[in-house]
């Protein structure tokens, strides 16, 4: 069994972007939930911190591995809740075509943007706090409580299991000042 958050942020920035998929998408989960009834009690999946590359290949199968309860109880659920840091790391590169580097391919550098691929790297970002859209929320701890619906069935006979899917097809965006910064990733949960 697996599951995952849809995440959405803002940014205060209020320029033209241009979008490119990241080849690294890191995310730090602290905790995965599910309720049978809209939110009010909650059945953890998983917890603890792990770091999940959602830009990768099996990152669906790297999720189920967090997953540590298997005595989920037969029903249909219909919320899942993940508690997520609010830091992320992204790489990647995208061709800025606004500010003083139009024209030229930056790439992602714990610096900061880099006009030089050798250079490229991972880089973290700290999503705000501030404009959560719906199914955001800040947990006691300061981390992001994504609540979304879903529509899971659970049987009484094991084993039940989730597929899940993310697509980060241009979900890194570049702004003209040379700022990344990652959005949501698009995430299909099934069973």
């Amino acid at each position: 069994m697996a599951g995952f958050i849809i995440i959405e942020f803002t940014n205060s920035k209020a320029w033209a972007i241009v979008r490119g998929t990241p080849t690294v998408y890191r995310v730090t989960v602290r905790k995965i939930e599910i309720s049978k009834d809209g939110g009010v009690t909650w059945v953890t999946l998983g917890s603890g911190d792990m770091t999940f590359n959602i830009a990768s290949v099996n990152a669906g199968a790297v999720v189920g591995n967090y997953i540590s309860n298997t005595n989920v109880e037969a029903g249909t659920y219909n919320k899942m809740r993940a508690t997520v840091s609010r830091t992320f790391t992204v790489r990647g590169n995208i061709l800025q075509d606004a500010g003083a580097n139009a024209g030229n391919r930056l790439y992602t550098n714990p610096n900061g943007a880099t006009l030089v691929a050798a250079n490229e790297g991972e880089q973290s970002v700290t999503c705000p706090t501030t404009d959560l859209p719906s199914g955001i929320s800040l947990s006691p701890s300061g981390d992001f409580y994504c609540t979304q619906d879903i529509n899971l069935t659970f049987s009484a006979s094991s084993p039940n299991t989730v597929t899940i899917n993310f697509n980060v097809a241009n979900v890194l965006e570049l702004y003209p000042d040379d700022s990344f910064f990652p959005q949501p990733p698009g995430v299909t949960v099934t069973n």
